[in-house]
């Protein structure tokens, strides 16, 4: 009498091979809208942003493209670069000087946050529905399990 069994499965071999290419059939689509939302981000945001003396701040703003195909994961980050964004962004209070004279505020001018969450919503929308999409036929044939030996 046996303390196991033991079995293999059989005819499984295409299935899993189309399941495989199918998965990342959706990741690169998902990646591809990853991709295309990050540049819509830096193309609303460049238009968005004034124009000054350097253009430093508009050639700041730009998509990080590292490692974006990292194992599962599906990303991509847009990014503004320029070290006074933040200052463009979210503004300053009113300034004075050592001798007390008023130097003024910079206004706030929220650009990129606004345009990030619109076209995130729309990349969420389109990853919805590379989701749904129906899945093809996987694999021919009939897995089964056949005993090997006891």
């Amino acid at each position: 009498m046996a303390d196991f069994v033991e079995f293999k499965i059989v005819g499984a071999e295409r299935f899993v091979l189309d399941l495989y290419a199918w998965r990342d059939g959706r990741k690169a689509a998902a990646q591809r809208a990853a991709d295309a939302a990050a540049a819509r981000v830096v193309a609303g945001v460049r238009g968005a942003y004034a124009r000054g003396r350097t253009g430093n701040l508009i050639r700041g703003v730009r998509v990080d493209t590292r490692s974006a195909m990292e194992g599962d994961r599906v990303w991509a980050l847009a990014r503004t670069g320029a070290p006074h964004s933040h200052l463009y962004e979210w503004g300053t209070k009113g300034r004075h000087n050592a001798r007390g004279a008023y130097r003024g505020a910079m206004p706030r001018r929220v650009t990129f946050v606004p345009i990030a969450i619109r076209e995130r919503e729309r990349f969420n929308a389109e990853l919805r529905a590379i989701l749904a999409a129906p899945v093809p036929a996987i694999g021919p044939g009939n897995p089964d399990v056949q005993e090997t030996g006891a």
